[in-house]
């Protein structure tokens, strides 16, 4: 297995730091790591332990921070979802100038998000996994059916937004163009369209992102399956290491 560090060019001048995993066979394939909100490229050392388990597998993978995340450049007050969407466009064009081997998107909860859109505006993949996945913006966020969203959008949290015009979610602060957007995107809608074949795992005792919605629209067609993680929540806590080899196993049982 090898790292490379790389800093790859989205727009606006943003720069965004990435760690390009090549394994030392010929790869069958390449896949994208997509972080969640307030995260980072190793998403808590999870991203870190898939990226290595895909080497041993015959895969190479590209991780990055989004804009204002981790180590790129930017601001997370003036993150948008078409700003993480250009970024994962730019990072996807990285990862083909280093592998033309199929191309396979792993996304985290509100990475989905820009995933989604991604493939809304044509964007090309061979498969796709989502672990506990943003699939409704308005249930997550806006208007909350979730613990979490409850406490993040509370009353005291939405006087804060008019008066400052952010809102913090744990040590990153988002502007209010992002929580405006929110309301012009259904990532459900997209991920029910695809035709490629989709996994989908969540525990079903997440408390930010609903378990419900990716069992509903989780397995979009004949070749999509959706795996539970029963007793945990967002993150898979003890049942991490089952994510990364349900995900290796689904990868290299597509991109064969």
């Amino acid at each position: 297995m090898k790292e490379t560090a790389l800093r790859i060019a989205s727009t606006d001048d943003v720069q965004l730091d990435a760690r390009l995993t090549q394994t030392e066979v010929t790869p069958k394939g390449m896949i994208v790591l997509v972080h969640g909100i307030a995260s980072e490229k190793e998403e808590g050392g999870l991203y870190t332990r898939l990226a290595a388990a895909l080497a041993d597998a015959g895969f190479h993978s590209l991780r990055f921070d989004f804009r204002g995340h981790g180590q790129s450049s930017g601001s997370s007050v003036d993150m948008t979802i078409r700003g993480e969407t250009e970024d994962l466009s730019a990072a996807i064009a990285c990862a083909r100038q280093h592998c033309d081997a199929p191309l396979g998107i792993l996304a985290a909860s509100f990475g989905t998000v820009s995933t989604m859109n991604y493939l809304k505006e044509g964007g090309e993949i061979h498969t796709l996994v989502l672990w506990n996945p943003v699939l409704d913006l308005q249930h997550t966020f806006t208007h909350p059916q979730m613990p979490w969203g409850k406490a993040l959008f509370s009353e005291e949290k939405r006087m804060e937004m008019e008066q400052t015009g952010k809102l913090h979610i744990g040590t990153h602060a988002y502007g209010r163009a992002l929580f405006d957007e929110m309301a012009s995107h259904f990532p459900y809608r997209v991920l029910e369209g695809l035709t490629v074949p989709v996994l989908t795992v969540h525990g079903d005792r997440d408390e930010i992102t609903s378990y419900d919605l990716s069992m509903r629209y989780g397995a979009p067609n004949a070749n999509s399956e959706t795996l539970t993680l029963p007793g945990v929540g967002h993150g898979f806590g003890t049942k991490s290491g089952q994510a990364v080899e349900a995900s290796v196993a689904w990868f290299s049982r597509w991109m064969a």
